[in-house]
């Protein structure tokens, strides 16, 4: 992992702490990662995030697929499909029999499970809020992937039961306007937005020309 993704990634890690922090026993916290088009690598940085969060802080993790159109946490973490996020939802299942552990320690996936045909309805039935406040009892982090921001209802319904959002882009890829009337949704419904994330970020000065700008403090 390069220097700077993983000094990225602690910084989204101590505002997590920062929003899960609190008095013993307290309810765990969901946040979701937003983006605009498939491409712009949130999976993966949900998956990096959740990692560092369970291996460097010890926070009981949970990585939950919520991008029910192409779910891909399953594949991800190597763990079956079903049963899953939809079950747990439309049979209620309990969350502990549908969550997998990981290789790592205090990470947790909860993958998509089974398309249903009540796809659209998911998010803004009360079983789904019923679901995450279970999950919040058994984990103290929970990290929701999506579907597009712009391209579905899926994660504006989604959104009304988080604590918050981190606004994903990937650089020179969507229109800055795109991006900005992403903003605006989730202000408009007033989510939490705890941060964004630049994912491939160019780099356009030749490593060894930055090495000699560099100041003495960076050094």
């Amino acid at each position: 992992m390069k220097r700077e993704t993983r000094s990225e990634l602690q910084k989204l890690a101590a505002r997590c702490l920062l929003e899960i922090s609190g008095a013993a026993g307290q309810a765990g916290k969901a946040f979701f990662f937003a983006y605009n088009s498939a491409g712009e690598g949130a999976t993966t940085t949900l998956c990096a995030l959740g990692e560092h969060m369970g291996r460097s802080t010890g926070v009981k993790t949970l990585l939950v697929d919520g991008n029910l159109r192409t779910p891909s946490l399953h594949a991800f973490w190597g763990v079956d499909r079903s049963p899953g996020l939809v079950e747990a939802c439309v049979s209620d299942l309990p969350v502990s029999s549908c969550a997998r552990g990981t290789r790592h320690r205090n990470v947790f996936v909860l993958p998509g499970g089974n398309p249903s045909e009540h796809l659209d309805e998911l998010f803004t039935a009360a079983s789904f809020r019923r679901k995450v406040l279970e999950m919040k009892e058994g984990f103290q982090l929970l990290l929701f992937d999506s579907a597009p921001l712009l391209e579905y209802n899926d994660t504006l319904a989604m959104a009304q039961a988080m604590d918050g959002a981190l606004l994903l882009a990937r650089s020179e890829f969507l229109p800055a306007s795109v991006i900005m009337k992403s903003f605006e949704l989730l202000k408009d419904l007033n989510v939490n937005i705890l941060g964004s994330v630049l994912n491939r970020r160019k780099n356009y000065v030749p490593r060894f020309l930055r090495h000699m700008l560099r100041s003495p403090e960076e050094t």
